[in-house]
């Protein structure tokens, strides 16, 4: 194996241990003590403590046996090696955190504050090919499967099922309802890391002045443009379409530079969840 191939895999496998160190901050100090219903199978797991004290990180890890041979057929041996170690990263510091008793919180902050810890703990594991397991591994399927679909969105489908199940056992709505709380934040932050928190804008510029347009954003702006050609439909007269890429804070700008260009542009606009490439950085480079 070639020495930079080894170095990228020793820095996949920190990350998806400091990812999987924070992932349990937010588990055993904030969420678990405070009842607060978690999604995937360590909610599953968080559930059976509940009921019997069996530890989670334990717990999780039989659960999970099953599912990471599954995972081993439909996902590859990378990704479940990477998985099995988040799990046992995640057992050693559940045991560890598990031994000391920690004073009780506002239940909002606590809630927000697990969120948090989840979510970039999270967003970690999967950027760099881990995950914490269990219904992680049917996330990644899911997500196969449906891949325009942000795995945020999937996580949050798959919490959903399981904190509806704990409202079974927790029996207390109050409990439930910060346990959706959690789930919301938490599938979101997990796009902010994977996807960047800086995502941008694609913008398709129909205009009858192509050239005046591209140079005014070229030279204003510093963004480059595509240019491809285009026929409206009822008149049959060519159009200069121009496809660009801006971060959200220069979309503005870029309004206003179009419409000094040309008054008659009409543009179309529309969220892109990650833009990499010349010019902007990546949601990979972003965690480096």
């Amino acid at each position: 194996m070639q020495q930079s191939k080894v170095k990228a895999l020793v820095k996949d496998y920190l990350m998806i241990a400091i990812g999987s160190a924070i992932y349990a901050l937010g588990v055993s100090i904030f969420i678990v003590p405070s009842k607060i219903a978690l999604g995937g199978v360590t909610g599953i797991a968080a559930i059976l403590y509940q009921l019997t004290g069996f530890p989670v990180g334990t717990a999780s890890l039989i659960i999970n046996i099953p599912l990471i041979v599954i995972g081993f057929w439909k996902l590859g041996h990378q990704f479940i090696f990477k998985t099995f170690f988040s799990l046992a990263t995640f057992t050693l510091y559940d045991m560890v955190l598990s031994q000391f008793t920690y004073p009780e919180f506002d239940k909002m902050l606590t809630a927000l504050f697990g969120a948090v810890l989840i979510g970039v703990g999270m967003g970690l594991q999967y950027s760099y090919g881990g995950s914490t397991g269990g219904t992680d591994i049917l996330n990644r399927l899911i997500q196969k499967k449906v891949p325009h679909v942000q795995l945020g969105n999937v996580v949050l489908l798959t919490d959903a099922v399981v904190i509806a199940a704990s409202a079974i056992v927790f029996r207390e709505m109050e409990t439930i309802l910060y346990g959706i709380i959690v789930a919301f934040i938490h599938s979101k932050l997990i796009d902010y890391v994977i996807y960047g928190t800086d995502m941008g804008k694609m913008i398709l510029i129909i205009t009858n002045h192509g050239n005046a347009v591209s140079k005014a954003i070229m030279d204003k702006l510093d963004r480059g443009c595509t240019v491809l050609e285009g026929k409206g439909a009822y008149s049959g007269d060519g159009r200069t379409v121009l496809l660009c890429a801006v971060t959200r804070n220069e979309f503005y700008r870029l309004k206003h530079i179009v419409k000094d260009a040309d008054e008659n542009a009409f543009m179309i606009v529309t969220d892109a969840s990650e833009v990499s490439g010349y010019g902007f950085q990546s949601a990979e480079d972003k965690l480096k």
